[in-house]
């Protein structure tokens, strides 16, 4: 995501400045779209007003601790951790010392290409100037920016990031057990398995130091339930009337949300469209 928010903050009108333990990565991407590369992250860090950090989150509280004696007044440090637990406690020190930290979860990958449409969760509230001019600027290219507290962030980031990727490498370990050939299988394959794979397979295209972080330090609430409901349709998977009941009352309650009616053409547009 480092990457997305150097680009984007680039086309709307920032100067930037890249710094990376990847020093050949950054390199690369800084002569790639006209950044400024410096390899000490406390220099690049003391030379910016806005300051982006796009680490994982179990290096997040540390780095924070680093830079936040370096910025300038009224520097802004924005960050984008998928789980907001374990840094908060840094977050608030900072702003306890007058120091404006935005902690925001875009619910998008590096991939987007446009923010129409898409959410931005934002957990941290300041009067900053930087800040208030970024917001703007999410919600003028087509952004919805929600406000939630920490406790919600993270209940919600516990159901809708975490067990969808939990389920998904979890399919990938099955296949893998299974001994099947993916170049094989997806000849033959249908829509759903096809759809299902590429949710995976682009689930692994992600960092792995985020995919740690989402699973190491969520909730597991999300996941306990899941493994519990597995083994219960499990069980009924040769008691046709309890497995009807059971597709009966998903139904009702995949009924109640509003774009179920074009769920299935949708379905199939996503398939086709995936197809090389």
């Amino acid at each position: 995501m480092g990457n997305w928010f150097a680009r984007f903050l680039k086309a709307n009108g920032y100067t930037v400045i890249l710094t990376d333990e990847n020093r050949q990565a950054a390199e690369t991407l800084s002569k790639r779209y006209g950044f400024q590369f410096l390899s000490d992250q406390l220099e690049a860090a003391s030379k910016a007003q806005v300051i982006i950090l796009a680490t994982p989150t179990k290096v997040t509280s540390d780095v924070l601790q680093q830079i936040g004696p370096t910025l300038k007044p009224n520097a802004l440090i924005v960050e984008i951790s998928s789980i907001k637990r374990p840094i908060i406690g840094t977050i608030r020190k900072l702003q306890n010392k007058g120091i404006a930290v935005l902690s925001i979860h875009p619910m998008f990958g590096s991939g987007t290409t446009t923010l129409r449409g898409r959410c931005i969760l934002v957990v941290t509230r300041t009067q900053n100037y930087e800040a208030r001019r970024i917001l703007s600027i999410f919600r003028m290219k087509g952004a919805k920016i929600i406000r939630c507290t920490l406790k919600k962030h993270d209940a919600l980031a516990s159901t809708i990031l975490t067990l969808p990727h939990f389920i998904n490498i979890s399919l990938i370990e099955t296949l893998k057990s299974l001994g099947v050939k993916l170049n094989e299988i997806s000849l033959v394959a249908g829509s759903t398995f096809q759809l299902q794979l590429l949710l995976a397979e682009a689930i692994y295209n992600e960092d792995f130091g985020n995919e740690i972080s989402i699973l190491g330090d969520c909730e597991t609430k999300a996941i306990e339930e899941y493994n519990r409901q597995t083994e219960a349709v499990l069980k009924m998977a040769n008691m046709p009337r309890s497995l009807g009941r059971l597709l009966r009352s998903g139904r009702r309650f995949v009924e109640a949300h509003e774009q179920f009616a074009t769920s299935y053409r949708r379905f199939n547009a996503a398939v086709q469209a995936s197809l090389p």
